[in-house]
């Protein structure tokens, strides 16, 4: 006589565990399908990591679409821009592949009075600066301090690209801006001082990676007008190529820099038309 387990045979068991398993096991695909795993590669360092962003989608980083909407602020407030992977401020490339280059691009006042703490004035009001626009419309993700604090960084990722983050440095957020607030493209959401210089990164998530880009890579030709009013003659003068950088490679001790200086002529690209 076979044995019976709660009124079933043991062979009927199995049938019944079997067949709950395979259920259970659909139930589980479907889910994963639904709530996909994200395994792409980050930087505490430099990325944003927000929860907005698919990061895995299949953008292509060296053709970005031209998402820009909006200046960030007034150009002829600045004598120069670093290229993108120049030796100027510190390594900028962690979680990229790439190592000892700063791949973002530092804007600079014609003259720069904060060096040190003791400089950076107590309180800023709006109208003591420069006016800093949302380059587009999309989401304030967050407010972040700065190691040298002047200022705070401010992430934004666009509505309607949210693999990309564009990140603000040195700027003072408007009382009105905080981690959650929806922008529009060209609101004004902080404020830069005259005296001191700034810097934009912008990072994209695609194919499971982390990628830093040139701000200049997704800016459409109706902004980089501007630009070449102010005498940038073609964009990829902004650029130091990875094969370039490759072939001249950089020093650095821990982020920063071995040689300590602010980069070369060689690093900037100069602008006409400031005001002094």
């Amino acid at each position: 006589m076979k044995q019976k387990a709660y009124g079933f045979s043991i062979v009927e068991l199995v049938i019944i565990l079997t067949v709950i398993s395979g259920i259970v096991l659909a139930g589980m695909v479907v889910f994963n399908k639904k709530n996909p795993v994200n395994n792409s590669a980050g930087s505490t360092t430099n990325s944003s990591q927000t929860s907005k962003q698919t990061k895995n989608s299949t953008i292509d980083v060296n053709n970005p679409p031209k998402l820009l909407e909006a200046q960030v602020f007034e150009l002829g407030n600045f004598k120069n821009i670093s290229k993108f992977r120049s030796g100027v401020g510190h390594d900028f490339s962690h979680g990229t592949g790439e190592s000892c280059r700063s791949m973002k691009h530092y804007f600079n006042p014609i003259i720069n009075t904060i060096t040190n703490e003791a400089s950076i004035p107590k309180t800023v009001e709006p109208g003591d600066g420069i006016a800093v626009n949302s380059p587009v419309g999309g989401d304030i993700t967050k407010l972040e301090s700065e190691q040298f604090p002047l200022g705070k960084q401010i992430y934004i990722v666009p509505e309607e690209y949210p693999d990309f983050t564009i990140r603000l440095f040195h700027i003072y957020p408007l009382s009105n801006i905080s981690a959650g607030t929806k922008v529009k493209a060209g609101q004004r959401i902080g404020t830069l001082l005259k005296t001191q210089g700034t810097d934009i990164a912008v990072e994209v998530s695609a194919n499971n990676k982390y990628n830093l880009i040139s701000y200049f890579d997704i800016m459409p030709d109706s902004l980089f007008a501007d630009f070449e009013k102010h005498g940038v003659a073609d964009r990829k003068d902004l650029v130091i190529t990875k094969a370039d950088r490759d072939a001249k490679p950089l020093s650095c001790q821990g982020q920063q820099f071995s040689s300590g200086a602010e980069g070369s002529d060689s690093d900037y690209v100069p602008l006409m038309g400031y005001k002094p």
